[in-house]
């Protein structure tokens, strides 16, 4: 793993939680939704957009499994 994809997993991170604890209620589908949308946000945040491209893929792998 590269020092610009940890830098990003620590700042996602909170995100994350954040979603799951204020999502526990809902049920997984709706949960998966808004922790993918969530995450690819913050990403375009932080980088370039050919890069999330490639990102979102790897984000929505890792949600739905």
């Amino acid at each position: 793993m590269s020092e610009g994809d940890t830098n990003l997993n620590v700042r996602l991170r909170p995100a994350e939680r954040e979603l799951f604890e204020a999502a526990a209620r809902y049920d997984r589908r709706k949960l998966s939704d808004w922790v993918r949308i969530a995450l690819i946000d913050q990403a375009l945040d932080l980088l370039p957009e050919e890069e999330v491209e490639g990102l979102a893929g790897a984000v929505e792998k890792r949600v739905l499994r």
